[in-house]
């Protein structure tokens, strides 16, 4: 068979089809790079919150030599990863069942964006030092605290207080008179006429460590402005306080954290467990992998957290047997977690003890519960395992 050759009409117009085609994969691969582009460059008023990871708590504490033991437990603390999200991230991050993306405005609040990594940093500040107190307390210890002064959580923007304060600061005294709380510190300003100006004396959080020795106040003076409140135009500094009072706590024993970059309180359960695991000198959790989280006070109350279906996934992915959680979030853990996972609710320290208890000797607590005996036994089977002796002896 015998094709004739093409004429020269049609391999023109083959050319021109040739050519847009060309033309239209450069269009489509331009479209494709600026999109990219922007896309990289482009922040939405969104957040993304991570699964990160779930590290032992052991390696954030550290007490004097000889005070503590090593601790053979695997005690876990987890966190998420937050970030900003980028055009390019939206469709991917959307799709993901372990990403969980909040608006801006629900993660900074009223907060200027620029204090929400100072946010990050006090509240990890103050989950360090309650642990350090409830530990102590659980051990045994008598821990009192003084109250010092008012907290500064946040600072409204655009106000006296933008200029003068930082969040972390604690406000002792206004014109030389003690303010000893956020109850004091409100009544104080409250107090002044609009445009009066004050003398705030204030110290940094850092200074309610028994271990920062004295510590010297810096006096600012500030001019107040006013906004409404009932009906009525008050003074007013522009700072939000922590609704309890700073104290410094006059602790037994010198134990010290470090969380590296890590922010927010949600570790306060899981250091309070690590430093009791680091100081006592059984096996808090008879070597049985736990992962925790929630926040903690002074007198061992747990609190709830965020972002517990990513922690779900991080302790899974780190081999833990069982996940201490706040009681309201055990139903999205649960839904969370890897099979095999155990998920315990848990409100107090001391129920997050008797969980770990039960992990150390199982069959005398099952024993104990069936004869309806109550206390502690002896021995590493106590609900907490002895003390390291030279803890006992206030080393």
């Amino acid at each position: 068979m015998i094709v004739p050759a093409p004429t020269q009409g049609n391999r023109r117009r083959r050319r021109r089809g040739l050519r847009a085609l060309v033309a239209v994969a450069i269009a489509l691969a331009v479209l494709v790079v600026t999109f990219a582009i922007v896309g990289s460059l482009v922040t939405l008023p969104l957040y993304a919150l991570s699964p990160g990871a779930a590290p032992p708590v052991h390696g954030l504490i550290a007490v004097p030599e000889g005070l503590g033991v090593r601790p053979r437990d695997r005690i876990m603390f987890t966190y998420v990863e937050e970030g900003r999200v980028r055009l390019i991230d939206w469709i991917p991050d959307k799709l993901d069942p372990n990403i969980h993306l909040i608006s801006a405005k629900d993660i900074l609040g009223p907060s200027p964006p620029s204090q929400l990594v100072a946010q990050g940093i006090l509240q990890m500040a103050q989950a360090e030092q309650a642990a350090r107190v409830a530990s102590a307390r659980a051990l045994g210890f008598t821990v009192p605290g003084t109250p010092i002064g008012g907290l500064v959580d946040l600072i409204a923007a655009k106000t006296p207080a933008i200029r003068a304060l930082a969040v972390g600061d604690v406000i002792t005294s206004i014109d030389g008179v003690p303010t000893p709380g956020p109850a004091q510190v409100a009544a104080a300003i409250h107090a002044q006429r609009p445009g009066a100006t004050v003398t705030l004396a204030i110290v940094p959080f850092a200074a309610t460590n028994h271990r920062a020795g004295v510590v010297a106040t810096k006096d600012v003076r500030v001019t107040l402005t006013h906004h409404r409140e009932g009906g009525r135009s008050v003074a007013y500094l522009g700072v939000a306080l922590d609704p309890a009072p700073a104290e410094r706590f006059t602790l037994p024993f010198s134990v010290s954290v470090n969380p590296g970059s890590v922010g927010g309180p949600s570790a306060g359960l899981a250091i309070t467990l690590g430093i009791i695991d680091t100081l006592t000198s059984g096996d808090l959790s008879g070597r049985v992998p736990i992962a925790a989280t929630g926040t903690i006070d002074p007198q061992g109350q747990v609190g709830d957290v965020g972002g517990v279906a990513q922690k779900a996934v991080a302790v899974s992915a780190a081999g833990a047997k069982v996940f201490l959680v706040p009681p309201a979030e055990v139903a999205k853990a649960r839904s969370h977690v890897a099979a095999g996972v155990r998920v315990v609710g848990v409100s107090t320290l001391t129920q997050a003890l008797r969980v770990l208890q039960g992990l150390r000797c199982p069959a005398k607590v099952t024993a104990r519960r069936s004869s309806g005996a109550s206390g502690g036994s002896s021995g590493d089977c106590a609900l907490v395992p002895p003390m390291h002796a030279r803890v006992q002896q206030g080393a």
